[in-house]
């Protein structure tokens, strides 16, 4: 790129295995990683606000709202149980920025998810099932990424790196079924007492 302001999108458009190295990541200013940050969640968001405004009965704004919310709090979420894993496998502290700033990096392929949410809701169900894919595509690009990141942060294993940031989701899943066998157990004592 021959542009005057090429330096600053480098950091965007180059492979993660170059952008993502202890150095430059170390060197990337916060208030730019708080806006790719913000800019992500309400792109994601207001995409997912868009495809399910017309089957939702709560209005759109209270929706893009609330979606907002929910995917701050999974990807802060997210970051917070990375963070707490570095901590307990290395022997030094672990400063939360560098993990932040992995993963906002890491999470920006998904700001194509509000064009790509614009070109499939014309669709209809085919736009649905096309932009379900794409955002397949698009997560499966950021968790690579993500994993790419972390290995050249920690020098883990691609395997290790793989699996810490799937951990959140993984410690999910259990929690979910923890809670589901707890309902089953409640309801059946329940029509075991109303049986009996």
């Amino acid at each position: 790129m021959n542009t005057p302001n090429a330096a600053s999108w480098d950091w965007v458009l180059a492979a993660p295995q170059d952008t993502l190295t202890p150095d430059f990541i170390e060197t990337v200013p916060m208030p730019s990683l708080g806006l790719a940050c913000v800019s992500g969640l309400v792109s994601y968001s207001l995409a997912e606000t868009l495809l399910t405004s017309a089957t939702r009965a709560m209005a759109p704004l209270a929706f893009f709202t609330v979606n907002l919310c929910l995917q701050a709090f999974g990807f802060f979420s997210i970051l917070f149980i990375i963070h707490q894993i570095a901590r307990l496998t290395r022997n030094k502290p672990v400063p939360f920025r560098p993990i932040f700033s992995v993963g906002v990096i890491a999470f920006i392929p998904i700001h194509l998810t509000l064009p790509l949410a614009l070109i499939c809701r014309p669709l209809e169900g085919g736009g649905l099932f096309l932009y379900a894919l794409g955002e397949l595509a698009l997560w499966m690009v950021v968790l690579r990424r993500w994993t790419s990141g972390l290995h050249n942060l920690f020098g883990w294993p691609s395997w290790a790196s793989m699996l810490v940031v799937l951990s959140p989701f993984l410690i999910g899943c259990l929690f979910l079924l923890l809670l589901t066998a707890i309902v089953v157990l409640c309801v059946s004592l329940f029509l075991i007492g109303i049986l009996a």
